[in-house]
C-alpha cells in the first residue's frame, strides 16, 4: 500500500520545479520526494 501527496507550490527552482511529490510505502516506511513542475494526474502517472 502506497500514499501520495503534494506540497507546494515553492519558489521555482533553476530546474523549473515548484512542486514535491512524496510517495510513501507504508509496508516498509520507504519515502521518496519528486521535484515537479505541475501538480496534476498526468505528471503522477509520468512519475509511477
Amino acid at each position: 500500500m502506497i500514499g501520495m501527496d503534494y506540497s507546494g507550490p515553492f519558489p521555482i527552482t533553476s530546474q523549473g520545479n515548484k512542486y514535491v511529490l512524496a510517495i510513501t510505502d507504508y509496508f516498509t516506511k520507504w519515502v521518496i520526494a519528486i521535484p515537479t513542475e505541475k501538480q496534476n494526474a498526468q505528471t503522477t502517472a509520468e512519475v509511477l
